[in-house]
């Protein structure tokens, strides 16, 4: 297997983890009281996780932009090789 078939094998594990933990959170009810100091330890997580996806999608984002970028630039090279070699 490739490395993207690994990638997207992850994504869809993980997707489907995901959905049920988020399945048995909504329908099953707690076992017990929930201390607040657990509430705020995954609050704490969550938010962390979030900056650090955050920052990754700034990168990817930033990635995707200098590409388009590259490719504008190729594609008018290629018209302007075009016109050259018409006016040739």
């Amino acid at each position: 297997m490739d490395l993207l078939t690994h990638k997207d094998i992850k994504f869809y594990f993980c997707t489907l983890i995901g959905a049920a933990l988020l399945f048995t959170a909504l329908f099953i009810p707690p076992v017990g009281v929930i201390e607040t100091s657990v509430l705020y330890g995954g609050a704490s997580f969550l938010i962390l996780a979030g900056v650090v996806e955050g920052a990754d999608v700034k990168g990817i984002l930033r990635e995707i932009r200098l590409l388009r970028e590259q490719k504008k630039e190729i594609i008018q090279d290629q018209i302007k090789e075009k016109k050259d070699d018409e006016n040739a």
